[in-house]
């Protein structure tokens, strides 16, 4: 069912570390975008449940009460992508379309 709570912890801080060092890399080249692939939709606000875990936009935790695996990688995605102050391209599974910079709100079909 769910991960062992010390092999997530550790996995989670490796991942965030990971997420740090591509915004890190993409700001020293002066990249105009970072991509973003992952395997899981983690679910980005409350506006369709069926894709994805339905979340508190300000929060970014899941309103289900459920465990939620992904929010503190969502809360350093968010403050990446703020600080970056650039275009995030992200994309999963389920093809979730482009971010606004300094926004997790999905915007389809939008060209920045």
């Amino acid at each position: 069912m769910f991960p062992d709570p010390a092999e997530f912890a550790a996995r989670n801080a490796d991942d965030i570390v990971w997420l740090q060092q591509t915004f890190a890399e993409a700001k020293q080249r002066g990249s105009a975008a970072v991509m973003l692939i992952s395997q899981a939709d983690p679910g980005f606000d409350t506006t369709d449940g069926t894709r994805g875990p339905v979340r508190n936009p300000n929060t970014l935790a899941e309103t289900d009460g459920q465990p939620d695996g992904f929010v503190q990688f969502l809360l350093a995605l968010r403050a990446e992508v703020v600080a970056f102050g650039k275009l995030l391209s992200a994309a999963n599974r389920s093809g979730q379309p482009c971010r606004r910079p300094g926004s997790l709100t999905p915007r389809k079909n939008q060209s920045y």
